[in-house]
């Protein structure tokens, strides 16, 4: 994966996405910066959620939740479009760019989800839990999960408050897993579904995408300058995913005898 990655970044700065590649960049960056520092490290909080069952479980759990988190941005965004609040074209760049920039958000999507998803599904999440209850943490969680994102380009306190609500949908993945895995591939799923094929924004970051995903009218319908993950109508569908999700994870579990 490392080569294509690096052949990628090299299209990407040719084509004059700076800005993209620096993005990414930074991320893959902030990921190998978190995943080895300090006592209590995230590394070691990963380590322990990836080895409690077999990789191809994990793997499979990961691809359920990438078609998850990209099948609820893809309901989102088809429905900004039936209330014209948001067009979607195919995009005009060269499509040796429009591939680079899928492979580039593919890994980018992948590091970010790990990273996030460590820190607050996991450290931050069980770290309350053991000293009040695991519905303070999945809330705590969620409130760090959405201010993280209070200094990017394009965000407001409604943004912000959304944002809290995927929190709450990938705490609801984490619990009904017992590990990291559907919640990544969620994260994973929406985060590449919305930069690197739709090409809408990405928490106020522009996207190179498949396609070119522009906002229109109110933003707090369709996210605005931030993106389709800070607009009322797909944070709906995210909170009713959530909600079915959490419902699923508080059923008994009876043991086969």
């Amino acid at each position: 994966m490392a080569l294509p990655t690096v052949a990628a970044a090299f299209v990407l700065l040719i084509a004059g996405h700076k800005n993209q590649l620096m993005t990414s960049v930074g991320g893959l960056c902030l990921g190998v910066a978190l995943l080895t520092m300090g006592p209590s490290t995230l590394r070691s909080v990963l380590t322990r959620q990836v080895r409690r069952r077999p990789i191809a479980a994990q793997l499979q759990t990961v691809l359920i939740g990438v078609a998850l988190g990209g099948g609820l941005f893809a309901i989102g965004i088809a429905a900004l479009v039936a209330l014209h609040a948001t067009s979607v074209t195919w995009s005009r760049a060269a499509l040796i760019t429009v591939v680079a920039s899928l492979l580039y958000w593919t890994a980018a999507s992948a590091a970010i989800a790990i990273v996030e998803e460590a820190l607050c599904r996991s450290y931050i999440l069980d770290s309350v839990a053991e000293h009040s209850s695991i519905a303070t943490g999945v809330v705590v969680s969620s409130v760090v999960f959405g201010l993280l994102h209070l200094p990017n380009a394009g965000a407001s306190y409604a943004a912000v408050t959304f944002l809290m609500v995927h929190g709450l949908f990938f705490a609801a993945c984490r619990l009904l897993t017992g590990d990291l895995t559907l919640a990544i591939g969620a994260h994973m799923g929406w985060n590449l579904a919305e930069g690197g094929v739709s090409g809408a924004r990405i928490s106020g970051l522009h996207a190179l995408g498949v396609w070119r995903t522009v906002a229109h009218r109110g933003s707090l319908l369709n996210g605005g300058a931030f993106g389709p993950e800070a607009g009322i109508i797909t944070v709906v569908f995210v909170a009713a995913a959530a909600t079915v999700v959490f419902a699923l994870g508080s059923r008994p579990r009876h043991r086969a005898s």
